[in-house]
């Protein structure tokens, strides 16, 4: 039965070379001290998988004991699969189990041919059990299809690239625009286009659709694109800031031991944050990140015994999943409903997100549909962006921006709320809309000249009956007893 996710890469330690041809120096790994000493396994096992013609590597890709065989195929943008033999060497768990599938980079590089993806990135693979001697009979080609008795004219099927949101006029766009370029996706380690484009698709059928746009023709096509421009460009912020993409777990930006407990202004711990529903939070999990940038101590990881006990829920994702309640939420509303998911279960693994390229999205895409989304500002604020020619000034409503006011909702929950980084935010929103306009985007459509959006204080505050909006807070109204004059100290719009 085939099965599995998420196979990278070791390096030279696990070359063929490495071991074969068999002598008394070679090993077949550290952790497999007992085949060193074996005799008949050297002659009898690994001498003969060495001889094979066919494609074999060594390391550890899935749940087997150390001298056993798997073959390993990965699914091309043609249909067919590269095949590759591995015999598992250096096995880090016990009773062959493994937490980070692993083999040779020449192995890897044969695996990676032909998928769209590049050798650092996590492949999506299936496996079996095989004989480490029975060399591979199935072929790497895709099932021949008889050929049909009348020759009927088919439409060009589209690449994987060309597939996004499976919106044809939406991905028209955004594959004109150059969009891998414009969002730097081209450039990210951790990262792929792909993911976010499989994320896309797949919030979609789990009922948490992205904002398709109102009406019909031009802007309605404008208004996804703009949603998306936004989505992205808050997630660039969110994923490293100046250095876009390169983080999906949390780094430890404070620099102490406890950051994977918390690193919240306030001191409250993510493990606390269990709002029913919530998942368990189990005080023997054991985990570490798997990214971290490299100006920081080390990846997060929360260790049974330490100061980091229970401490396996920090923030991860383009836009970060934190905290047991938000775990559970995701898991139960998008995750379960996932076609090729059903082995992964955030409540046992928060780290699952950060393992497969499609979920390193898939939090982000929940938040956004499920509360971005939903500000009572969105979807005025984005028409108005559209109709006023994509003017962020032409799209204020609620005291913001569509991009301002989209920033505030993922920062802090407020759409009125300057979040941080707001011009770097901004920044990434026009390049990528500049990429859309140049690519077709809005044409055809006449800007409207949209009327002066009331400020802040009289659109946001006055309604609620407070009289003060200090546009950095995230809830930004309130009453000063002391009326303008203690409004105006903090840098506040008086409106009383």
């Amino acid at each position: 039965m085939w099965e599995g996710l998420g196979i990278t890469y070791h390096g030279p330690a696990y070359d063929v070379s490495t071991y074969c041809p068999t002598s008394p120096s070679k090993s077949i790994g550290n952790a497999c001290w007992m085949l060193d000493n074996d005799p008949n396994f050297k002659i009898d096992v690994l001498a003969p998988y060495c001889s094979r013609t066919d494609l074999i590597a060594f390391g550890h890709p899935a749940a087997v004991e150390c001298g056993e065989c798997t073959e390993i195929r990965v699914q091309r943008l043609d249909g067919g699969y590269n095949t590759i033999v591995v015999m598992t060497t250096d096995n880090p768990g016990s009773g062959g189990s493994t937490s980070s599938p692993e083999l040779s980079t020449a192995g890897k590089e044969h695996l990676t041919q032909g998928t769209g993806k590049q050798l650092g990135d996590r492949l999506p693979f299936e496996w079996r059990k095989v004989d480490c001697m029975a060399e591979v009979l199935e072929s790497s080609q895709p099932t021949p299809q008889p050929t049909p008795l009348q020759s009927t004219p088919q439409p060009t099927p589209q690449s994987a690239d060309e597939v996004c949101t499976g919106d044809a006029e939406v991905d028209r766009i955004l594959i004109a625009s150059g969009v891998k370029a414009a969002t730097r996706l081209e450039g990210s380690a951790v990262y792929t286009w792909g993911g976010f484009c499989q994320a896309a698709r797949a919030i979609a059928d789990s009922g948490f659709p992205l904002h398709a746009g109102t009406g019909s023709g031009a802007s309605r096509v404008a208004q996804m694109l703009s949603n998306i421009a936004s989505l992205l460009a808050q997630s660039m912020w969110e994923s490293g800031g100046e250095a876009p993409w390169s983080a999906c777990d949390e780094n430890n930006y404070l620099g102490i031991e406890t950051a994977p407990c918390t690193q919240r202004a306030d001191g409250e711990r993510y493990d606390s944050l269990t709002h029913p529903p919530a998942c368990a939070v189990d005080l023997q999990m054991h985990m570490v990140a798997e990214t971290h940038a490299s100006w920081t101590p080390g990846p997060m990881s929360c260790v049974p015994g330490t100061v980091t006990e229970g401490c396996c829920w920090w923030g991860r994702g383009a836009i970060q999943t934190t905290g047991p309640h938000n775990y559970r939420m995701l898991q139960d509303e998008v995750i379960a409903k996932l076609t090729g998911f059903g082995d992964v279960d955030l409540c046992t693994n928060p780290e699952a997100i950060c393992q497969h390229d499609q979920l390193k999205f898939i939090g982000a895409m929940y938040y956004w549909s499920s509360v971005v989304q939903e500000a009572a500002s969105f979807k005025a604020s984005l028409d108005a962006f559209v109709a006023s020619g994509f003017s962020n000034a032409g799209s204020v409503v609620g005291g913001a921006s569509f991009i301002a006011g989209t920033g505030g909702m993922v920062n802090n929950g407020f759409w009125g709320a300057t979040p941080h980084g707001n011009s770097g935010r901004m920044a990434y929103f026009q390049q990528i809309i500049d990429a859309m306009k140049a690519a077709g985007m809005g044409e055809g459509l006449t800007p409207v000249e949209m009327t002066p959006a009331p400020t802040g204080c009289e659109a946001t505050c006055k309604v609620q009956g407070e009289t003060c909006y200090v546009s950095t807070w995230a809830s930004p109204c309130f009453t000063p007893s002391g009326g303008k004059v203690e409004c105006d100290t903090f840098a506040g719009e008086f409106c009383g």
